[in-house]
């Protein structure tokens, strides 16, 4: 992850989310392992009442751990998504992986208008 992306959330509060989701949900969220989310994941963590963390701090935290550079790799047509119990819940769709291509080529598309 890049340093500037840590505007979103920083490298503790990071690991503070990561920790208490690893101990709630130890089967998906494991250190040094990444899995593609099920679609619709962040609803089903919002839905937690246990857990204290706002649904903003959620997003932040889902928005860095998917631009992992392990996560986008897995981001390939076929590649199982998985739920917060660490079962199989959908695929990774061509859609999907257009959609991933097309969102990386205007990010590089931003990044060289600003070297300018």
């Amino acid at each position: 992850m890049g340093r500037n992306k840590w505007h979103l959330l920083s490298p503790e509060n990071y690991n503070k989310v990561f920790d208490v989701l690893s101990q709630r949900y130890p089967k998906f969220f494991i250190r040094g392992k990444v899995f593609i989310f099920k679609k619709g994941i962040h609803r089903d963590i919002f839905n937690d009442e246990e857990l204290k963390f706002s649904k903003t701090v959620i997003r932040k935290f889902l928005r860095l751990y998917a631009e992992q550079k392990e996560y986008m790799k897995l981001h390939i047509e076929n590649t199982a998504r998985y739920d917060l119990e660490g079962n199989e819940a959908g695929i990774v769709t061509k859609e999907d992986v257009e959609s991933l291509a097309k969102t990386q080529e205007e990010i590089k598309k931003q990044i060289a208008l600003k070297k300018k």
